[in-house]
């Protein structure tokens, strides 16, 4: 029996375990648990199976009576379930708020709620740790990418017939610099939604989970990393358009000689010819 198993079978019979990922709306799915706007075109789905934590999109959500928080086993228990003691993550991220408690990290959750106030709340974590999983999928790939983009730097300076062999990969570089950039445009709406008046418990919920993270703080920092990434490929692209307009000029310039140098030799060859009548 798993640690989470052996921690439900201390917990009450409304206690609930879901694991959830998010998939493309319209899938053919039984338990959907949310919906996201249209513009997204994603749905949450209840899964059976243990959850992948390299697919940013899923995550564990356990819903606990609020009555529990006077339980300091069940607290320390949970505690550790979300957050292992060997393991590198950071302390879960812990908020409360009215009648709700919360223990948050992007792969697990426990949310104390009484059961009139649940469907609200777990809706309000579904949606702000979907669009948090997709902010850290583009700060993650940008990081993965940093190390090319520092080699590639020369590139955007001078580019020779020994670069030439990267052209491919440049574009490729570019091509996703591009599409992490879209994603961003795409997500950033949903990130930085206005605060909701008057304020619900499910808008206070995601405002303050939205706050915690620092989710403005970091969509200002992919946005300035990316900016970095356009203008480094920019160049480069200017650099790939410059070098391939250079050299055919100068294919052109020897088709050139080499006709003025053919058309020399016949002339002379007439002169000689000539000379020699």
């Amino acid at each position: 029996m798993s640690q989470i198993e052996n921690i439900i079978d201390q917990l009450p019979n409304d206690s609930t375990l879901e694991k959830i990922s998010v998939i493309e709306s319209g899938a053919q799915a039984a338990n959907v648990l949310f919906t996201f706007p249209v513009a997204l075109h994603k749905q949450a789905v209840m899964v059976k199976g243990e959850i992948d934590n390299q697919v940013g999109s899923q995550f564990e959500l356990l819903t606990v009576p609020s009555r529990c928080l006077e339980d300091e086993q069940v607290l320390s228990q949970l505690n550790d379930w979300v957050n292992p003691k060997d393991a590198d993550n950071q302390s879960p991220l812990v908020l409360s708020l009215q009648h709700v408690q919360v223990f948050w990290t992007p792969e697990k959750i426990v949310v104390f709620v009484d059961e009139e106030f649940s469907p609200t709340v777990k809706s309000a974590i579904i949606e702000v740790s979907y669009y948090v999983s997709q902010l850290v999928e583009i700060e993650n790939q940008l990081a993965t990418n940093w190390p090319q983009l520092e080699a590639d730097i020369p590139t955007a300076f001078e580019y020779d017939q020994q670069a030439a062999r990267k052209k491919k990969q440049l574009m490729q570089r570019f091509k996703e610099t591009y599409v992490l950039r879209a994603q961003l445009a795409k997500l950033t709406p949903f990130l930085l939604s206005p605060h909701t008046y008057p304020p619900t418990l499910e808008s206070q919920i995601s405002d303050r989970l939205r706050e915690r993270i620092r989710v403005e703080d970091r969509v200002e920092f992919v946005s300035d990393s990316l900016e970095v990434y356009e203008e480094v490929y920019e160049l480069c692209g200017q650099r790939v358009n410059d070098f391939q307009h250079a050299r055919k000029g100068h294919t052109l310039e020897w088709i050139i000689i080499i006709l003025l140098g053919a058309e020399l030799v016949v002339v002379a060859f007439d002169y000689l010819s000539s000379l020699g009548t």
